[in-house]
């Protein structure tokens, strides 16, 4: 188990606790939680599904019919503050004009607050004393439309933060310090002039507080707000000392040719695969429980030296499923600078490919997720990196995934061919961890749950400090599991979600008993944290 996850659990602190001062939920409403705020009703607004599915649970308006609100209690002058908001562009991703995402105090220099989306660009605003993204930003990432995002901006009355989808893409100071007037919060353009283009845009979730949320507070909102759903959960690797999955399924091994696997060493969370070229692990088994319509690969990954492959040639691939499907990482010039990374799919013939420029990112962890999709007979190919929707293409042919083999391989990409041997053209020089694989398409939200899944401190705490067996089953369970262990005396239980969140707890005088009460849990990963008056403590993944 991962020692970060098992710390959270253990501290019990990992749960989502920072306080707005204003809540709007837009739950059919557009009343704030305390029933004393209320944005203006304006032409044309709605209820609509929010990030989750669930209807009427987010507002969408149009740019050129912002709504406003008048709050007392909005931090001003150089106050601390931070502003975070989900947002869906529904009518494509924004123009050349500038879109104002939010905006409150008065225009005249300095004196607002408020942020702006452009196509690849992002500006911080004070009015007249503005903060943009760097040009070299362009590359990391796009705005599309009908894709949520979730925006949080930050001031502590020096510094301006802002994040997208958990990414710090602003982290500067004003070019003269803000000193913000007014307490009119707006939506949509700005206070003065409506955007120039009539934009549908939907909101979800406003959240407005008057301390500045930390790095970790925003990781630790995704992983609170999203119970990990197992549905379509084929196989979870996290790679500790093992290449076994979570649940004893499935397993990577050698290759059958003399061709040697990667060594474990510091990941992610707890331990991880380094790969260097000529080295891989395979699996068959997957196969069989792995459909070719939709899927969801995503892992985190780390380089640590320039891709080994010539200037547009084929590239290194990490992670690849039947010689077919997943990413691949290349020179896109002689200087390596900075390096091409790809998601591809083939049929029997060809291959639809995503290109994405990336900077050259030695050194650092990068999430990745990559999905094929069928969505009402058309099928997509689509492409993730920390978090940000980077790429989608349909699949010209309108093909499923071609299998050339029933390999799952990783550290390599295997021949286009039934023997499923490692090809060199793919040999990869990077360490892999935490790798999941889903029969279906994620949404974002529970992308950025799984990438966010382990937000807390590292701590380098075990929970399993007794030598004693633990057995619980049925696992996956549906209502109750049994327990049988060797505890003695008196003995504790208390079953956790992914986020820290005491979800039940229990006692027993027995060493073997039944946990029931569970078929109210969602589906889902959960630990069991076993104690008794001794001391002994032992903890134990269940799934729903």
């Amino acid at each position: 188990m991962k020692n970060k996850l098992l710390f959270s659990i253990f501290s019990f602190a990992i749960f989502w606790a920072q306080t707005p001062i204003y809540k709007f939920e837009f739950n059919n409403s557009r009343t704030d939680a305390s029933g004393n705020h209320t944005f203006s009703t304006i032409p044309g607004s709605s209820f609509v599904a929010d990030r989750f599915g669930v209807a009427n649970q987010a507002l969408q308006m149009s740019f050129m019919d912002p709504t406003s609100v008048n709050l007392p209690l909005l931090p001003v002058g150089t106050s601390t503050r931070s502003v975070s908001f989900w947002m869906s562009f529904r009518n494509g991703s924004p123009a050349a004009d500038r879109i104002f995402l939010f905006q409150y105090g008065t225009q005249s220099t300095n004196q607002a607050f408020g942020l702006v989306q452009a196509p690849a660009q992002m500006t911080a605003f004070g009015w007249a004393s503005d903060i943009n993204t760097a040009v070299s930003e362009r590359y990391r990432y796009r705005t599309y439309g009908n894709n949520w995002y979730h925006y949080v901006m930050t001031y502590d009355g020096t510094t301006c933060k802002v994040y997208r989808n958990g990414n710090l893409y602003i982290n500067a100071l004003p070019p003269s310090a803000w000193n913000t007037v007014g307490t009119t919060f707006q939506l949509g353009s700005s206070l003065s002039t409506p955007n120039s283009v009539n934009r549908t845009v939907v909101y979800d979730d406003l959240e407005i507080f008057d301390t500045v949320l930390t790095e970790t507070d925003i990781q630790n909102m995704y992983a609170s707000q999203v119970i990990f759903d197992t549905t379509g959960l084929v196989a979870y690797f996290p790679f500790d000392g093992n290449l076994t999955d979570f649940d004893g399924e499935h397993a990577f091994s050698n290759f059958p040719s003399a061709f040697p696997g990667g060594t474990f060493v510091t990941g992610y969370s707890g331990q991880g695969v380094s790969f260097d070229l000529g080295q891989g692990f395979m699996n068959t088994s997957m196969a069989n429980s792995m459909n070719n319509n939709n899927l969801t690969i995503c892992y985190w990954q780390k380089r640590s030296v320039i891709p080994n492959t010539a200037v547009g040639q084929n590239g290194e691939a990490l992670v690849e499923a039947f010689g077919s499907f997943g990413v691949r990482e290349r020179k896109l010039s002689t200087d390596a600078n900075p390096i091409e990374r790809l998601a591809y799919f083939r049929n029997s013939a060809s291959e639809d490919v995503l290109t994405r420029l990336f900077l050259k990112s030695l050194n650092q962890w990068h999430h990745v997720a990559i999905q094929f999709v069928n969505s009402g007979n058309n099928r997509f190919l689509l492409y993730f990196i920390d978090g940000e929707f980077v790429a989608a293409e349909q699949v010209t042919d309108n093909s499923s995934i071609h299998r050339f083999n029933s390999v799952f391989s990783i550290g390599t990409g295997t021949q286009l061919s039934s023997s499923g041997a490692p090809a060199a053209i793919k040999y990869a020089q990077s360490v892999l961890d935490e790798l999941y694989i889903f029969n279906r398409a994620l949404t974002v939200p529970e992308i950025m749950a799984i990438r966010y899944q382990n937000a807390s401190t590292l701590s380098n705490h075990s929970l399993d400090m007794a030598s004693i067996d633990v057995n619980v089953f049925p696992n996956p369970f549906t209502s109750h599991v049994l327990v049988k262990s060797e505890f003695i005396g008196d003995i504790r239980y208390e079953v956790i979600d992914l986020t820290g969140k005491s979800i039940l707890h229990g006692t027993s005088n027995q060493p073997n008993f039944i946990i029931d009460h569970l078929d109210q849990l969602h589906k889902g990963i959960y630990l069991l944290l076993i104690s008794d008056s001794n001391g002994n403590q032992k903890s134990q993944k269940i799934v729903k």
